[in-house]
């Protein structure tokens, strides 16, 4: 049996991808997307702590990219944060 086909356009903030991402983030059995979704969460803390203190109020605390997709609607920067996650989103898509 064929393999659906899946079509992911990149950088369309259109589609509602929290719940897939979601999804996507409770994902363990696959040993690549779990690593990957761990570098790319440390990446982004590391990012973060070295922005400004006035940009980081901006941002919602986090540790986890979980916290970080509940918080994101919160945080005065939340475009910025959405179009990060979507960015993780579409990326972890090709790794799962």
């Amino acid at each position: 049996m064929a393999q659906p086909t899946r079509i992911i356009v990149f950088g369309d903030l259109v589609y509602n991808f929290q719940q897939d991402l979601r999804q996507l983030l409770h994902n363990k059995s696959n040993a690549n997307l779990v690593d990957f979704i761990s570098r790319a969460t440390f990446a982004l803390c590391d990012e973060c702590a070295k922005l400004p203190q006035l940009e980081q109020d901006r941002l919602p605390q986090f540790s986890t990219l979980v916290e970080l997709l509940d918080n994101s609607d919160s945080a005065i920067a939340a475009p910025a944060v959405r179009f990060a996650l979507l960015c993780l989103y579409q990326v972890g898509c090709f790794v799962e």
